[in-house]
């Protein structure tokens, strides 16, 4: 797929690699409706590339890998839908790899935004960040947080958790 748009009104992914899938994607926008996924490679040898601009928007969670998938991402921006409630399965996560041999890689610029957990690898899972940048969330000011934009650079904000690493 080179270019275009996908959008997802329930609860499934916009892209699913799955029992050795592959998906090969350049310069996408994906959004579903506060409830679905922008990206899931499920099982070992599924495996999804995001080359050049991707964008996934209005998300409940933006990259996720299960039981061995693999998801690579160039330039990545990942924007949260709204809140749904405090149930653990219903918090807005950017990037989310479960299961041993689960592996996410950002080599881009990475922003995330509006979620409440930002970076999350449970069970032996791995997020590789290498020759990435984590970009600020915004040009404005932070007014929460009393923080300049100047001093805000190169950081993830999460609403709840910025990085969470579980029985890894």
């Amino acid at each position: 797929m080179i270019g275009g748009t996908a959008i997802v009104k329930n609860k499934n992914a916009a892209l699913l690699a799955a029992n050795n899938g592959l998906i090969d994607a350049t310069n996408i926008t994906l959004t579903t409706n506060d409830k679905g996924t922008g990206t899931i490679a499920l099982g070992s040898d599924s495996r999804i590339e995001l080359h050049g601009n991707t964008t996934i928007n209005n998300t409940l969670n933006g990259l996720r890998t299960v039981g061995g998938g693999k998801i690579i991402s160039e330039d990545l921006i990942v924007i949260g839908g709204k809140p749904i409630n405090s149930d653990h399965d219903k918090k807005r996560t950017g990037v989310w790899t479960e299961n041993s041999g689960s592996e996410i890689k950002l080599t881009g610029t990475t922003t995330i935004q509006n979620v409440d957990v930002a970076l999350s690898a449970f069970e032996d899972a791995t997020i590789k960040i290498g020759n990435s940048t984590i970009a600020k969330n915004s040009d404005s000011l932070d007014t929460k947080s009393k923080t300049s934009k100047n001093v805000i650079k190169d950081e993830i904000k999460a609403k709840k958790v910025a990085l969470a690493i579980i029985n890894g």
